[in-house]
């Protein structure tokens, strides 16, 4: 029995496409035994300052002192609805957005600016804290003057074959 040349054709498709999946998961496994897990203090360690390029702009993004994003385990309980996190040294943050469950942006309290290394003691202090899965810092375009906030997703965005 002879196959029709559309069905030979989608048929020759279909198994370039899978060739191109299976080369792509096998890059990725191989890629994978080659790179080492990053240690976790490397996590919450920050620049004050992260370069970027972005179609061919760099970007710059210097890190807002007093702001974090903080993300809070599934075991905290607030003892009231004031939205203010104490970190271990006294410093407090107040909720100032709700991003989604458990998870917002806080500022530091103070009467004057929050200069980095006080920013950096208290983030430091939130995230050994058993209760906040992490506290990141907020990044700020001073270009546009928009804020970046980090979080525990990773978005991929792969290049379509040619």
């Amino acid at each position: 029995m002879k196959a029709e040349p559309n069905q030979a054709r989608r048929e020759s498709r279909e198994g370039k496409a899978l060739i191109r999946r299976l080369t792509a998961t096998l890059i990725v496994v191989v890629a994978g035994g080659w790179l080492k897990a990053a240690d976790p203090a490397d996590l919450k360690t920050f620049a004050s300052e992260e370069n970027y390029v972005v179609e061919g702009v760099p970007i710059v993004l210097k890190q807002k002192p007093g702001m974090a994003t903080v993300k809070v385990g599934p075991g905290f309980r607030r003892t009231d609805d004031s939205g203010t996190l104490t970190a271990a040294n006294g410093a407090k943050f107040d909720r100032e957005r709700e991003l989604k469950v458990r998870f917002a942006i806080y500022k530091m309290q103070s009467a004057d600016p929050v200069d980095e290394a006080a920013s950096k003691e208290a983030m430091d202090l939130l995230n050994q804290d058993s209760n906040i899965e992490f506290a990141y810092p907020v990044y700020v375009n001073p270009a546009s003057g928009l804020r970046h906030f980090l979080n525990d997703e990773v978005v991929v965005r792969l290049k379509a074959p040619s």
